[in-house]
C-alpha cells in the first residue's frame, strides 16, 4: 500500500522573497543578491579563512550587513532599539552644536563606509571629519581618518570596537575616539598618541566631556543616557 506524502516544500518566486530589498541574508555567511554583470541572482559565500579586499567588499550589495576588518569580511547585524536612540541623540547633539556655532566640518553616521585601506573599511556608528580634512568625504565615501570617531557598544561588535578596530584608528591617525556602553550608562575617550588610542576619561552617568577636535562642544552624558 502507497503511503500519501504531502510536499515539504513549496515553488517560490526570489522577486517576492527579497521583498524590494537588494539582497537576502541567508546565514551569517551566505548572501543572496542580484549581481547586475552576471544578470543573475547569486549567493556569496563568505570564507572565514580567505582574505578579502576592497575590491571584494564593493561587489557586495549595497547596504549588506558586513564590514572589511583585517581582511576578513566580518557580519554586523542591525544593533537594537536602545543602541540607536543613544546613537540618534549624540548625532542630535552634535550636529546642533555644530549648525549653531557655525562649525565647519561633516558629521556622518552608519551606514557610511570608511575606507582606511585595502584591507579595512569600517562603518563607525557616528564620526567627524574637520573643515580643513573634508576633501576626504566624497559623495560616496569617506577615504581616510575622520578626526573623531563614535562607536556605540553591542554585544556582536565589542570585541572590534576595542581590538582590531581601535588599532586601525590608532595606526591612521584618529585624534579622538569615543566608545559608548550603553548598558553601563558610561562611556570613555581616547586621544591619538604616537598612533595608538590612549584612553584619557571614563565617564559615567552625569559627567561631562569635553570634545578635542569640536573645540568648545561639551556633553553632558546624562543627556545621552536619560
Amino acid at each position: 500500500m502507497a503511503v500519501k506524502t504531502e510536499k515539504f516544500y513549496e515553488k517560490v518566486d526570489l522577486e517576492k522573497l527579497i521583498k524590494g530589498k537588494n539582497y537576502l541574508l541567508l546565514d551569517e555567511r551566505s548572501i543572496l543578491f542580484w549581481h547586475e554583470k552576471e544578470k543573475s541572482y547569486v549567493v556569496g559565500k563568505i570564507d572565514p579563512q580567505k582574505r578579502y579586499t576592497v575590491a571584494d567588499y564593493a561587489q557586495l550589495p549595497e547596504n549588506a550587513p558586513y564590514q572589511l576588518i583585517n581582511y576578513q569580511l566580518i557580519y554586523m547585524p542591525s544593533p537594537f532599539n536602545k543602541h540607536q536612540r543613544v546613537s540618534k541623540k549624540l548625532v542630535f547633539f552634535i550636529e546642533t552644536y555644530l549648525y549653531n556655532h557655525r562649525f565647519g566640518g561633516e558629521l556622518l553616521f552608519a551606514p557610511a563606509d570608511v575606507h582606511f585601506d585595502e584591507g579595512n573599511v569600517y562603518q563607525p556608528d557616528i564620526f567627524f571629519v574637520s573643515e580643513e580634512r573634508k576633501s576626504i568625504v566624497t559623495d560616496k565615501y569617506t577615504y581616510g581618518a575622520p578626526d573623531l570617531v563614535i562607536e556605540i557598544l553591542s554585544e556582536s561588535t565589542q570585541h572590534q570596537d576595542y581590538e582590531e578596530k581601535m588599532k586601525v584608528y590608532g595606526k591612521y591617525s584618529v585624534v579622538e575616539y569615543w566608545i559608548v556602553d550603553v548598558e553601563k550608562a558610561s562611556m570613555e575617550v581616547y586621544y591619538n598618541e604616537n598612533r595608538e588610542m590612549k584612553l584619557v576619561q571614563k565617564a559615567e552617568k552625569g559627567a561631562q566631556i569635553q570634545c578635542k577636535v569640536i573645540k568648545g562642544f561639551i556633553l553632558n552624558t546624562s543627556e545621552i543616557f536619560n
